[in-house]
């Protein structure tokens, strides 16, 4: 599902994520389903807002520039419903 254009379309919104909110990408990693990021940010912003900005975002910025992925996806959801957040 990650195709060379949803990849650039990733990248993309990434930046636009760091510059809108206090949110910094250290790496970003990807196999043929999923995607994983390590990131830091501000102590304002809860594990769940991050995790929300984050899938929101990027979701509807995928699914607006390449509309297939959407007809692709089984249930029509880019991220699932779970996420994975550790803390230091």
């Amino acid at each position: 599902m990650l195709s060379p254009k949803v990849d650039r379309i990733l990248k993309r919104v990434r930046r636009d994520i760091e510059n809108r909110y206090e949110i910094h990408f250290l790496e970003i990693g990807s196999d043929k389903d999923y995607i994983h990021f390590l990131l830091q940010s501000v102590p304002s912003y809860s594990p769940t807002k991050i995790a929300r900005t984050i899938k929101s975002i990027t979701a509807r910025e995928i699914f607006s520039q390449v509309p297939g992925v959407k007809l692709a996806l089984l249930g029509g959801a880019f991220c699932g419903s779970g996420f994975y957040i550790n803390t230091v």
